[in-house]
């Protein structure tokens, strides 16, 4: 059950305070100055085929020089939630060791198995991970990521893109001729004019400067 003033941030906060010693124990020091939160990955985490459900930042990626982990807001079961914290922290502990010799070590011995890539707790682990989320109640969260983000633009698909004569002033009767194409029959080539015999033109198409990755 969920205990007074808890959320999911506060949840996870004290599901480190409890693994502490798990990773103390295995000869892996977490750092004191650590955030843990909900939150969507860099990238891949919305990837149907390979999607990241953890990510672990180092100090120096902070302006406060704490370690945050973020947790996938896609996640909901609580033990799913707890074997991928685990998984994180050993990051936390072992910054610069990636998923190589290191952390293969330690994930062994905190009881993950599976590629360093993607975990899944252990039978043993699994247990004790299931008795510590009892211990820690509710996790406070809904799964989010069953559809797009409501605000995110629908793609359009095969657009006809605008032709037109750009000499209508020149038209006597000032019609305005207007054809519509996909690019794939546009890059062709363009019509002339029924009125002028000018060459017509296509729209141009615009797009948006971003940031980067």
């Amino acid at each position: 059950m969920k205990t007074p003033n808890q959320n999911r941030e506060s949840w996870l906060n004290h599901a480190v305070a409890l693994l502490r010693p798990r990773f103390a124990a295995q000869g892996l020091g977490l750092p004191e100055h650590l955030r843990v939160s909900t939150g969507w990955p860099s990238r891949g985490g919305m990837s149907e085929r390979k999607r990241v459900i953890g990510q672990c930042w180092k100090p120096e990626a902070a302006v406060d020089s704490f370690t945050h982990i973020f947790i996938s807001p896609y996640l909901e079961d609580r033990v799913n939630v707890l074997e991928t914290l685990v998984h994180e922290l050993i990051h936390a502990a072992l910054p610069d060791a990636k998923h190589g010799p290191d952390f293969k070590d330690a994930m062994k011995k905190l009881g993950l198995t599976g590629k360093a890539t993607a975990t899944a707790a252990g039978d043993e682990l699994k247990a004790q991970l299931s008795i510590m989320a009892e211990e820690l109640g509710d996790y406070d969260h809904g799964k989010l990521g069953l559809g797009v983000p409501s605000d995110t633009p629908k793609q359009q698909k095969g657009r006809q893109k605008k032709i037109f004569c750009p000499n209508k002033a020149d038209h006597k009767d000032e019609t305005d001729v207007i054809y519509r194409a996909s690019k794939k029959v546009i890059d062709l080539g363009l019509p002339c004019c029924p009125l002028c015999g000018e060459q017509m033109v296509a729209e141009e198409e615009t797009e948006s400067e971003g940031d980067g990755d």
